[in-house]
């Protein structure tokens, strides 16, 4: 699988880097990455923190192990922790402290999981405005750089969604990116949890969201990311029998159409001599009805539908098939029950009424498979509604 994070800076109007990585890389590949985009060298302690929806931050995942940790701490290292293990839905926020001395952040979104793909090397995709300057104030005294920071002013990151353009399918909302709590903190040189990164309390509230409760073994992240990661297997594993089970009612009926089509002409002949009667003609365009029918159900039954919250999006299985499996069967029964009052002339609609006949008489072994759809499609709708 692939990812595809788009990441800004609240200090820069226009600033918009995205990234496609592999999942099974390293936050350290997903660092480096980070850092070439904006032309950083590779030479500060950054760290990443996941963050909920409102940007407040949870684990941390640190460049190196800075034996700050209890034994009832979870901790993450860059190198040793892939993408995976950490981020499992779209719309995941994180944000990557890449300026530590001043605790200057990028605000980074999961935009896409691309499953089938697989990446040996992270990739730009798209990289727009100038970076800001890594490290800041370096070179200044602590007092001309603090006063600095505090009448410089910062712009919003809401601008940086208004040039969009048309290639990505943005949904970010001037919620997305809403840190303006976090600018009015760090402006305040009087503040010293965010201009001292090493602030005990602000350590604190950091690692709040690692503490484990009970002190004992580590099983709650465990089990809950388990759970999830069995969520979505299943519900991939629902869908691809969904769609097995369109396939194989196809071939069945394809082939069962084939066998009984003698009676009204020869399809290897017709096919030979490039002559069709008007019988085995209507014959064959139920049948090919019938196939593209199955085609645009197999084709939508693999779709999902965009869900919108006002803040994020996500695609949700909404178990889409259900009415094709319903659909052939019921026509299927239909058409064994009315198929016997066609008349046997003129030859087209003999023709149809032979195709008929065979779609009529697989009805009980098409109950089967269709009852088997259906139950597949109702069990993904329902985990979707919960």
């Amino acid at each position: 699988m692939v990812y595809r994070i788009k990441f800004i800076c609240e200090e820069v109007d226009g600033f918009v880097r995205e990234v496609k990585i592999d999942s099974e890389a390293s936050f350290l590949d997903l660092n480096k990455i980070i850092l070439e985009s904006c032309g950083y060298p590779d030479d500060q302690m950054t760290s990443f923190y996941l963050c909920n929806d409102e940007w407040e931050r949870g684990e941390q995942v640190t460049r190196e192990d800075m034996g700050l940790g209890d034994s009832d701490e979870d901790i993450y290292v860059m190198d040793s922790t892939r993408l995976s293990e950490l981020i499992e839905d779209e719309e995941q926020r994180l944000e990557f402290v890449f300026d530590p001395f001043n605790n200057r952040s990028f605000y980074l979104d999961v935009k896409e999981l691309i499953p089938g793909e697989h990446l040996d090397n992270a990739e730009i995709v798209r990289s727009k405005g100038n970076a800001p300057q890594q490290i800041e104030g370096m070179d200044d005294d602590p007092v001309t750089a603090i006063t600095a920071k505090k009448n410089k002013g910062v712009s919003t990151a809401d601008d940086d969604y208004a040039d969009d353009d048309a290639d990505y399918e943005d949904d970010y909302y001037e919620d997305d990116y809403n840190t303006s709590n976090r600018r009015s903190n760090r402006n305040n040189p009087y503040n010293d949890s965010y201009n001292n990164p090493y602030n005990d309390r602000d350590y604190d509230r950091r690692s709040s969201g690692r503490k484990r409760s009970g002190g004992g073994v580590k099983l709650a992240a465990p089990i809950k990311k388990g759970g999830k990661a069995l969520s979505r297997l299943t519900s991939t594993l629902l869908q691809q029998l969904s769609i097995v089970l369109i396939l194989v009612t196809t071939a069945f009926v394809l082939y069962n159409f084939y066998r009984a089509s003698t009676p009204y002409g020869d399809i290897q002949e017709a096919i030979q001599t490039q002559k069709l009667s008007q019988t085995l003609a209507a014959y064959l365009c139920v049948a090919a009805l019938f196939l593209f029918f199955e085609f645009i159900s197999l084709l939508w039954s693999m779709t999902r539908v965009r869900v919108r919250d006002g803040v994020s999006s996500w695609r949700e299985d909404t178990g889409r098939g259900l009415w094709s499996f319903i659909l052939v069967f019921a026509v299927s029964y239909a058409a064994f029950l009315f198929s016997p009052l066609l008349p046997d002339s003129p030859e087209v609609v003999y023709g149809v009424k032979g195709a008929l006949d065979v779609y009529g008489s697989l009805h009980n072994v098409l109950f089967g498979l269709c009852a088997a759809g259906v139950i597949s499609c109702l069990i993904r709708k329902y985990k979707s509604s919960n």
